[in-house]
């Protein structure tokens, strides 16, 4: 009998040391993520946090990662020329597609000058703007253009403002979306609804790739 009692003394106590260990072991959260004791918050991630595109209309929140750029000339509505360190390159605007005034084989055509023309005003020749690469797409076009987001000195997104002035299109290139679609998406819209610039029936009627008239 008392070595009996003693056993199942041994087995309580055997019992009782595991279910502490468990305590302090931590639970598995949602999809199998470790917590911390008492179910606080998940452990962090070992992958990088990544932030989030600015989404402010016209100015970005914080100045994004860029490099400074200082122009030199614009071509036409979504190109232009830019210097780097010294180094003359051309750019061309991630995300908006412009009437076109100066491609060899194509007539100008509807509202492509008033496009270049506000081009030349929001880019003056030796403005300091910041270039942004975007991960979604492409380094270089087939042409050899660099391909960057523009960003005026004041904070405002080149193409955003542009579309939204209706001086050109959300454009998306072999169906990849940039960073910045959904606030280019945006202004489009606003520009197509408020029947601004080459989408007012007097002009162009949205249809921005016919010759002018």
């Amino acid at each position: 009998m008392v070595r009996r009692l003693a056993s199942l003394v041994l087995l309580v106590a055997a019992v009782a040391a595991l279910v502490a260990c468990g305590d302090q072991a931590g639970t598995m959260g949602p999809q199998g993520t470790p917590r911390a004791v008492g179910g606080s918050a998940p452990v962090a991630s070992a992958l990088p946090v990544v932030s989030a595109a600015p989404v402010a209309s016209g100015r970005a929140k914080s100045p994004p990662p860029a490099v400074v750029a200082r122009v030199a000339r614009v071509v036409d509505g979504d190109t232009l020329k830019v210097i780097i360190s010294g180094r003359t390159d051309t750019v061309r605007v991630i995300g908006l597609d412009t009437p076109e005034s100066v491609k060899p084989g194509t007539p100008v055509e509807c509202f492509a000058v008033r496009a270049s023309s506000e081009a030349k005003l929001l880019l003056p020749v030796g403005s300091a703007i910041r270039l942004q690469a975007d991960p979604t797409q492409a380094t270089r076009d087939r042409y050899g253009r660099l391909l960057a987001h523009v960003w005026l000195a004041d904070g405002t997104l080149f193409a955003e403002r542009m579309i939204r002035g209706g001086y050109g299109i959300h454009y998306i290139y072999e169906g990849v979306p940039s960073i910045y679609a959904s606030r280019l998406a945006a202004a489009e819209a606003a520009a197509r609804s408020a029947l601004r610039g080459l989408w007012s029936p007097s002009s162009c009627a949205g249809n921005d790739h016919t010759p002018a008239p």
